[in-house]
């Protein structure tokens, strides 16, 4: 007897033994059931959740570095985890901004987002990140674990981490990059150590002398900084044989010019009479020989992955500081080749980039298919010279029409002037360069006034979009021609982000459009034919209709005659009859006017529309053409869905074709088997859903998704147009249409049409 039918008043009636074991048993239920939900719930979701990583970097995003760094931690955590990591990354820039009021903002700014999103683990990179996770980390991310990166030994030797806090120490390759330079450069008797001023380079030339301390006994030394970039140019465009050239990030000079590094780097190699190296992977290509280099990809590579042993749950205390990761020799093949350096001196394993292929690695193939074809010299001769007269056709052919198809290009300045104005705008405007100079806003009039508000928001937003941004008008030639346009345009700025106007590209693309038009056209020509055909076929089930209403309204008519002619005039009988006669006639004038409305040709009018009664509408007109082919047709709609954005004909004419092929993909199935399901739901709460399932023969996966083609058909003597038009008429909605086999029998046939928003027009 199960439990739940006893009454605690029952268990008296029972032996002790028997009451014991409902008790021992009920405790068991009652332990079990939480255990078994908990292991069957908690870790699933516990494992599909990803894990949250923010990492705050001190420079800012258009920092050379920062691509290189955020490149290996994105990639090292993209391969690791099957569920995903998800990566925020701060940018503090308080080199820049170091102030409270900055500060205050930016602790106000963390406070709020990430109190909502708290992250599993932080990243620090440098030492000013590192110390603002410190300071203010307590009170944001606090019992957050935290892994630092490229962090000086100095920085951290009398500050308190923190067991949840470990990383990799800043590194350089001083040392090994100087052995390098000495192992290539055995006479080698002067190095002349280059860097720059500020905090960041006398940093680097602090850490730079200390490592170069060790060998001052057997080289000479020479360390310039804080001087202008054209002094430092100076000095190394005059340095003595056997010298060699340390260059540390020149970033900004004695003179206080800011720069990249990059930049500083190439000025100082093409001046300099002896080569140059350094110990960074950034600067490779820029001027340096090369060097045992620095990587800051690496650097991140090796960060991401300390993050990752801490995010499986391994003890930060147990991880110990890494002083740096295994880096390359790394060389310019043109440096190499400028400094007479042969590729046998450098270490094994070196990696050599920007090599130039010699004439015989890029022809190769044709010097020994010349070779070849001097046997045949006489008709290959004879060939070169037809082929050169055709050419030089073709040749005259392009040259006309890339004349002829030249776009209108045109430089706008920020006070409205023009900078630049190309030679086409006369071709395809009709207006000389000087007019539209003299008078700029000349472009703006001869844009038809009904384009115009498209020119103007476009306009307006050219100067703020970072990206090239386009838009189609029609202009007014000055001969009276219209043409189209299109106009693509984006901002010019320089590297420090001041706006210089705008550079924009008008392309003539009137005979594009006017194809486009004419293929418009041609479509709804064809929905309207695909329409007129589909109700053909349903003309007997058309004309059953109709004269179901025509025979009951001829029987009614001459039974009220018999009644007004007999001898026993039953008024009330007479009128019960005229009102089955106008019943049956409304009937009758409802079908066809739904068939009026269905044959009638018009654009799309796009209303709001209630999709079911449109379906039931379709639905009571293919009643009689469903009954005839023994399919139920049964209809299971939502009643609490919003209105469509859609017009009525052409949805109508979809559903009708979807109807009508169901119950074809069902004339060889048993009739007991036969059923057509019309659902309508909600669909990403933007659209409804329309499906309609048969129990068909289904859809051949092979061609599943070329039943929308045009042309393609399975139907015998079909034309292979109603689904591609039906799939026209929803792209045209905003919608989608697709097909899936059903999992036991059939198919079924989806397509979604967009929600009416109240406030559209």
């Amino acid at each position: 007897m199960p439990e739940s039918s006893i009454k605690p008043s029952e268990l008296g009636k029972f032996p002790d033994s028997t009451r014991s074991q409902f008790v021992r048993l009920k405790i068991l239920l009652l332990v079990l059931v939480p255990l078994w939900f908990l292991n069957s719930q908690v870790p699933a979701s516990a494992e599909t959740k990803p894990k949250h990583v923010l990492v705050l970097s001190s420079q800012r995003p258009t920092s050379p570095v920062t691509y290189r760094w955020s490149l290996g931690i994105r990639s090292v955590f993209e391969s690791a985890s099957p569920h995903g990591i998800k990566i925020d990354i701060e940018y503090l820039d308080i080199a820049r901004f170091n102030d409270d009021q900055y500060l205050k903002m930016l602790l106000d700014v963390y406070q709020y987002k990430y109190s909502k999103l708290k992250p599993d683990l932080i990243i620090s990179v440098y030492n000013s990140a590192l110390d603002f996770t410190m300071k203010y980390g307590t009170d944001l991310f606090a019992g957050v674990p935290i892994v630092f990166f490229d962090v000086e030994r100095s920085f951290i030797e009398n500050r308190s981490l923190g067991p949840s806090t470990t990383g990799l120490l800043a590194s350089n390759t001083y040392t090994e990059t100087l052995d390098l330079a000495l192992s290539l450069h055995p006479g080698t008797r002067r190095v002349t150590v280059l860097g720059g001023s500020g905090p960041v380079g006398q940093g680097y030339f602090k850490s730079a002398r200390e490592a170069f301390r060790g060998y001052e006994d057997r080289i000479d030394f020479t360390y310039l900084t804080r001087l202008p970039i054209e002094d430092i140019l100076e000095k190394v465009a005059i340095l003595p044989g056997q010298t060699l050239v340390i260059y540390l990030p020149l970033l900004a000079d004695g003179a206080g010019k800011k720069f990249h590094a990059p930049v500083s780097l190439s000025l100082i190699s093409r001046a300099s009479r002896a080569p140059v190296y350094s110990c960074w992977d950034v600067l490779l290509g820029h001027g340096i020989v090369g060097g045992y280099l620095n990587s800051f990809e690496k650097m991140g590579e090796a960060a991401a992955e300390l993050a990752l042993r801490i995010l499986n749950e391994e003890n930060p205390v147990a991880i110990p500081q890494i002083q740096k990761p295994k880096f390359h020799y790394m060389f310019d093949w043109r440096q190499l080749k400028r400094w007479s350096i042969s590729e046998d001196q450098l270490p094994p394993g070196s990696i050599v980039k920007f090599k130039e292929l010699t004439v015989w690695d890029m022809y190769k193939g044709r010097i020994i298919g010349a070779f070849a074809l001097v046997l045949f010299q006489v008709l290959i001769i004879s060939y070169l010279l037809y082929q050169r007269r055709i050419r030089r056709k073709v040749e005259q052919s392009y040259r006309t029409v890339a004349d002829y198809t030249y776009d209108w290009e045109y430089w706008e300045n920020d006070d409205g002037s023009l900078e630049y104005v190309s030679p086409s705008c006369e071709r395809i405007s009709g207006y000389t360069i000087q007019e539209f100079k003299t008078a700029p806003s000349l472009f703006k009039d001869i844009i038809l006034p009904e384009d115009r508000e498209i020119w103007d928001i476009h306009d307006h937003k050219s100067a703020e979009n970072e990206e090239p941004s386009g838009i189609q008008f029609r202009i007014k030639r000055k001969d009276g021609q219209i043409r189209w346009i299109e106009n693509v345009c984006q901002p010019v700025k320089t590297n420090q982000g001041d706006h210089l106007g705008i550079r924009g590209s008008n392309r003539d693309i009137t005979e594009r459009k006017l194809a486009e038009i004419n293929a418009q056209k041609h479509r709804e020509e064809l929905t309207y034919i695909s329409r007129v055909t589909t109700l053909g076929e349903l003309s007997a089930s058309m004309a059953h209709e109709l004269n179901q209403p025509l025979a009951a309204i001829l029987n009614n008519a001459n039974a009220a005659m018999k009644f007004i002619s007999g001898d026993r005039k039953d008024l009330d009988e007479v009128n019960e009859i005229l009102n089955d006669i106008i019943k049956d006639d409304r009937r009758a004038s409802g079908i066809i006017k739904k068939l009026r409305t269905l044959m009638s040709k018009k654009e799309m009018e796009f209303s709001p529309l209630n999709l079911n009664e449109i379906i039931w509408g379709v639905a009571k007109l293919t009643d009689r053409e469903t009954s005839v082919r023994d399919v139920p047709l049964i209809l299971e709609l939502d009643d609490d869905l919003p209105h469509v954005k859609g017009d009525a004909i052409h949805l109508e004419q979809i559903i009708l074709n979807l109807i009508l092929n169901g119950t074809e993909a069902m004339v060889t199935i048993d009739r007991q088997f036969r059923k057509l399901r019309i659902c309508t739901t909600e669909h990403d709460r933007d659209f409804i859903k329309v499906s309609v399932e048969d129990k068909g023969t289904g859809i051949d996966e092979a061609h599943i998704n070329s039943i929308f083609e045009t042309f393609y058909t399975t139907k015998p003597g079909g034309m292979g147009m109603g689904l591609s038009i039906c799939r026209s008429i929803i792209e045209a909605h905003g919608g989608r249409l697709w097909a899936e086999n059903n999992p036991d029998q059939g198919a079924t046939v989806y397509f979604t049409v967009p929600v009416f928003m109240g406030d559209e027009a």
